[in-house]
């Protein structure tokens, strides 16, 4: 899978930049002001690497390559980087695992590369409107804060993490919170976005990782409209938490790959959703409770077959829903759990084989509310014992059912 992210990597105030690529030695011309004929000369000159590095003082006006001051290592410093800044500290772009306090400023147009990482501190804040990116090889991160990172992401920001195992932003024993209205990606067989002990994100721009979008003890996630989460794999998750996750979502939180989960969590917790949550395999998972509140105009879908929509393991689910729960699959379910609680049905719950299937299920359908299941021989509901107010629709239910009554 391909992805352009050349919206990201956005002309600067020049009007334009060029790129080598170091895997092809092609240039990537990034901007607004080259003609036809001279992307094709350029394109030509790309194919010889030495060329073209002996052309881009040239073609930038003979600006040098710049880079991140003061030098590393060093604590509660105010860090600017203009320019291109490479491997200033040995493989890592700039920084060390024992810088602690900073605050890392990238400009628009400029870039900190490294070998296998990209920023590395203790902990601190990284501001970023340019670009933060690693090599094409394995195991690479693009920001290293094992004890917490603080991130402005901005809309012209990147931060990118290519290779196997790659970790777009890494804080394993502390905390990221980030706000990104730019792009961060993570390119590679089990690559991660996000990977903390805690995640805090607000959203408008791209997450995605090949493997993990967000992977985290504990996440909570506001994802504005516009905003994406998401993963490209397979058995892959758009977001995963140990424990508890809270999501206010607007945008996009999808899992589209093959046996892919949206959101999965111990406890999982939509307070809110106006956008679209999906999964091949469940749009939502948790193992002991899963308490969700669909607005008018949300969707939560399972997209592959025998997928499930909203899927408790072991506990309950307890939903208030305006807008859709569906999985129109093959032996789909909208809603499975234990224990299904629907304090309020003002929308569609519908399954390919079960609407909702439970042991337990206690029934609010309100008016202009639907529980349907599509198959032939599917049932609305299915559950050992169930408790019923109905003044919308459920096809597939049999009228002389009563409150506590199996139905199958």
């Amino acid at each position: 899978m391909r992805f352009d992210l050349r919206p990201a990597l956005a002309a600067d105030s020049e009007g334009w930049r060029i790129r080598l690529v170091k895997s092809s030695g092609d240039i990537e011309m990034l901007g607004r002001n080259w003609s036809a004929a001279q992307r094709s000369r350029l394109l030509r000159w790309g194919s010889t690497t030495a060329l073209t590095l002996a052309l881009m003082p040239s073609v930038l006006g003979g600006r040098a390559e710049a880079a991140c001051t003061p030098p590393s290592p060093v604590s509660g410093a105010i860090v600017n980087c203009a320019g291109t800044t490479t491997d200033a500290n040995g493989t890592t772009g700039y920084g060390t695992a024992t810088d602690s306090g900073n605050t890392i400023n990238i400009s628009v147009g400029s870039s900190v590369i490294g070998t296998h990482i990209g920023i590395e501190q203790s902990m601190g804040t990284v501001n970023n409107a340019g670009s933060i990116r690693t090599d094409v090889t394995n195991g690479q991160i693009g920001i290293a804060a094992l004890n917490g990172v603080d991130l402005n992401n901005a809309s012209t920001g990147l931060v990118d993490a290519r290779g196997a195992n790659s970790v777009a932003i890494s804080a394993l024993a502390g905390t990221v919170n980030l706000e990104n209205a730019g792009t961060i990606v993570a390119f590679g067989t089990d690559a991660t976005a996000i990977s903390a002990k805690t995640v805090n994100v607000t959203n408008s721009g791209s997450i995605f990782g090949d493997r993990f979008g967000i992977n985290a003890t504990d996440i909570t996630v506001t994802n504005n409209s516009g905003g994406s989460i998401f993963v490209g794999g397979s058995n892959g998750f758009a977001i995963v938490a140990t424990n508890n996750v809270l999501i206010n979502n607007a945008g996009i939180i999808s899992a589209p790959g093959t046996a892919e989960t949206g959101i999965s969590g111990n406890v999982v917790t939509i307070a809110s959703n106006t956008g679209r949550i999906a999964g091949s395999r469940a749009a939502i998972s948790a193992i002991t409770s899963s308490t969700i509140n669909n607005n008018a105009g949300g969707l939560i879908e399972a997209t592959g077959p025998s997928g499930i929509a909203v899927f408790v393991v072991s506990g309950t689910a307890t939903v208030t829903n305006a807008g859709e729960i569906s999985a129109k699959v093959t032996n789909g379910a909208a809603i499975e759990a234990d224990a299904v609680v629907v304090s309020a049905n003002t929308g569609l719950i519908s399954g390919g084989t079960r609407g909702i299937l439970a042991n337990t299920a206690t029934i609010s359908n309100g008016v202009g509310g639907t529980i349907s299941a599509l198959d032939a021989n599917g049932k609305a509901i299915r559950a050992t014992t169930a408790t019923i107010a109905n003044a919308g629709q459920y096809p597939h239910w049999r009228p002389e059912a009563s409150a506590s009554t199996p139905i199958q």
